[in-house]
């Protein structure tokens, strides 16, 4: 799925973040937005995901329902255990089955066979983000938005969890917004970066690649 951003207008009351904000993602790659924190990148994830509503502008195609979010916080939900919590978000349409055979594939897939009825309290911090991985990329959405899932992590860990997504993403070809101040990883990860930044009152990308 492309998504276009056209003339996207945003303010908190008086406080204006964008002002007619254009922007393209292109169909199954994975676009990173980089910038340092307060510049407007979660507010453009919220845009798009939509629990926030632009004063003007339009996101085309609509993605609200169609988006799968993840956040700087695993957010697992504790009374279930990892093979619920992957398939927790997947398709109401799909059996009890089916849903738990996904979520047995993805599973192996974040190299966590032999984890499917472990609880979130009994997962490192590591495990806890491939199983929101997992969770993630279980549901059945064409867009991928991601909010600094890896910055609590050391770099060694963090490491090899790109490289882990940067595999799963090549298999899912979804549509990918991933949003850090982290420059290497936006390298390492995407197919295209962006550069965001706050001037003169304003949030805007100034950078299209570099």
């Amino acid at each position: 799925m492309e998504i276009k951003i056209k003339d996207l207008t945003m303010a908190y009351g008086d406080t204006k973040i964008f002002d007619k904000l254009n922007l393209t993602l292109q169909s199954g790659k994975t676009t990173c937005l980089l910038g340092e924190s307060g510049c407007g990148k979660t507010t453009l994830l919220n845009l798009l995901a939509g629990t926030l509503t632009a004063q003007s502008g339009t996101i085309q195609p609509q993605t609200f329902g169609h988006v799968s979010f993840v956040f700087q916080d695993s957010l697992l939900l504790p009374w279930m255990n990892v093979l619920d919590n992957v398939a927790y978000l997947m398709d109401d349409r799909l059996t009890r089955k089916e849903r738990h055979e996904r979520a047995g594939h993805l599973i192996q897939r974040v190299g966590l066979e032999g984890y499917e009825k472990h609880y979130p309290t009994e997962l490192s911090g590591g495990m806890s983000r491939r199983v929101t991985l997992a969770r993630a990329l279980g549901k059945e959405a064409s867009l991928l938005l991601m909010d600094e899932p890896f910055s609590s992590l050391d770099d060694g860990l963090k490491d090899r969890l790109v490289i882990l997504l940067k595999e799963l993403l090549e298999e899912e070809k979804k549509t990918v917004l991933y949003v850090t101040h982290d420059k290497r990883i936006a390298t390492e990860l995407s197919d295209h970066v962006l550069l965001m930044v706050r001037e003169e009152g304003l949030s805007r990308i100034i950078r299209d690649e570099f």
